[in-house]
């Protein structure tokens, strides 16, 4: 699971070397999951898997709170 990964690993506090193929990995399952979600939620899958291609970008929130 990938936040218990995160949790465990606290990539924040390892070193760049250590950092960056544990984060390489990570953006690999946020991929996976863009596209396991694309035939449910296209919109949200599509948006994830833009986040999630090439050059890493903030993207808006995927389920924002209603007013």
């Amino acid at each position: 699971n990938l936040n218990k990964d995160m949790n465990d690993k606290e990539p924040w506090k390892l070193s760049q070397e250590e950092r960056k193929p544990f984060l390489e990995h990570s953006i690999q399952k946020i991929h996976a999951i863009g596209n396991a979600l694309l035939p449910f939620m296209p919109v949200t899958g599509k948006t994830i898997l833009d986040a999630s291609s090439g050059i890493i970008k903030k993207c808006p929130p995927l389920f924002p709170k209603n007013k």
